[in-house]
């Protein structure tokens, strides 16, 4: 294993020691009081002392795709910074393993390190950890601080962070969390069984954080709403209230998007979780396979007790409620959780939305039919749930006409199919489905297919999947 699994295309880096105590001349203790915004310049001249001394990753400071580190001393903090192509740099708590990131003299972002050795649910909370080891690295296009830690009395997993600055495309932080292997010194410890990144999403002030995807009551910004831990799943309507479309990505106003590069399967979230008044969070298995329930069909199942749409994911009452303030993201079950941090040059969402597109990508080719964009859609569910069937359909159709509306586009939803997965129609429901779509195309109507991204067990598709390592069993 390399020392630099944080930083993208980086090479395998010469491990640098931690700034000499001795070299007193050279020690940035007196500006690494947490006010960093108020010092950028007393910062900017210590680390340029520091380099010039040749304690730590000299060779960068003349580098235009170097990332500079030094350390306090004193108060055991990192600084992680970058000149080129903006001024970036990133305070490290080696304590909470929290960070802190300013763009200039502005903060930008700010977290820390999640982990639990329990099984309860995940509520924001910073842990002291014991620092075992921190050294600062470079690499060929960037660099950073790699901490190891265990926890205070020694009996848990050990576990290594890397806090890095990369220049791809931008500026990119990485915040890369994973256990240890066991120290093989033959003392029994106990599984961090929980273990992710926190984004504080009241820092800086009055930003607004957008993101995440479908969720039955959208609010925005996101800050308005309190999600409870959950698997970061597809659903149909999630006890939480997570939709059918998700995506591990926050932006914000602040000029910086949170994603989540590589989400496990088993990636849980929350989102300003409640905490007063105190809430009994309902826990959800952690396999990669989560049963799915509709209250349409079984109005008995846990999905009865759901709170209604409005209520869920609750909104923010201010003077009633409060949530934690913090965007979660962990696992249980696998070893590493990386979080990305991108960062514009200035506090703008547009810019950062533009950065965020060219470091993933977008589709280049073009929509293969804009009537699925540009017509009306008239969906079954609206009037007959999951009771569908073909004279349904077509006298749904009838209807339409007769009130002079467009004809647009009719979606068969729910329970086209008899399972969940089937890939071929319900042949009690649709007994000549090629016939029904062409009366409807004759009527003027485009017809289109409600595909849920579930299958069932019943589901003819399903052995398949399972033969292919794809569904358990």
């Amino acid at each position: 294993m390399t020392w630099n699994q944080g930083v993208q295309s980086a090479r395998s880096p010469p491990i640098r020691d931690e700034l000499d105590s001795k070299k007193s001349s050279n020690d940035v203790s007196s500006i690494a009081d947490g006010s960093l915004s108020k010092q950028a310049e007393t910062l900017a001249a210590n680390v340029a002392i520091a380099f010039a001394g040749g304690t730590v990753l000299a060779q960068t400071l003349s580098s235009a795709v170097g990332a500079a580190a030094v350390i306090s001393q004193a108060t055991r903090e990192w600084f992680v910074r970058v000149r080129e192509p903006f001024e970036l740099t990133v305070q490290v708590f080696e304590a909470l393993a929290a960070y802190r990131v300013y763009r200039a003299s502005e903060v930008c972002a700010a977290g820390s390190l999640l982990w639990r050795d329990d099984a309860e649910a995940v509520r924001f909370q910073p842990r002291r950890l014991v620092c075992a080891q921190s050294q600062a690295y470079d690499a060929e296009h960037g660099g950073g601080v790699l901490l190891r830690y265990h926890d205070t009395d020694a009996t848990t997993d050990g576990l290594q962070v890397t806090v890095s600055i990369a220049r791809n495309r931008g500026c990119s932080v990485c915040l890369a969390v994973e256990r240890l292997a066991d120290a093989g010194d033959g003392v029994s410890r106990k599984r961090v069984r929980q273990l992710g990144w926190a984004y504080a999403l009241g820092e800086p002030r009055r930003q607004s954080v957008y993101g995440l995807g479908e969720m039955l009551n959208q609010l925005w910004p996101l800050s308005k709403a309190m999600l409870s831990p959950t698997p970061f799943v597809t659903w149909d309507n999630a006890p939480s209230g997570i939709g059918s479309v998700l995506s591990p990505v926050l932006l914000s106003s602040a000029g910086v998007a949170v994603l989540i590069p590589q989400p496990p399967n088993d990636l849980h979230i929350s989102s300003n979780a409640q905490t007063e008044p105190v809430v009994q969070y309902e826990t959800f298995t952690t396999d990669t396979y989560i049963p799915i329930y509709s209250s349409v069909l079984d109005p008995e199942t846990v999905r009865g007790r759901q709170r209604p749409h409005a209520q869920c994911p609750p909104a923010l009452q201010p003077g009633k409620t409060c949530g934690d303030g913090h965007f979660c993201a962990w696992t249980v079950q696998t070893n590493r959780l990386v979080m990305m941090l991108l960062v514009a040059p200035e506090p703008r969402l547009q810019l950062v939305q533009n950065q965020f597109r060219e470091c993933l990508g977008v589709p280049r080719r073009r929509l293969a039919n804009k009537a699925l964009v540009e017509r009306i859609i008239w969906s079954t569910w609206a009037e007959m749930k999951a009771d569908v069937n073909t004279a349904k359909v077509l006298e749904m159709a009838d209807r339409l006409r007769s009130l002079d509306l467009p004809g647009g586009i009719i979606e068969i939803d729910d329970k086209w199919q008899r399972h969940y997965g089937d890939t071929h129609f319900d042949s009690d429901k649709f007994p000549e489905p090629k016939r029904l779509v062409d009366t409807l195309h004759a009527r003027g109507f485009l017809v289109t297919l409600w595909i849920p991204p579930f299958i069932t067990e019943e589901s003819a598709n399903f052995a398949e999947a399972r033969d292919l390592r794809l569904a358990p069993g």
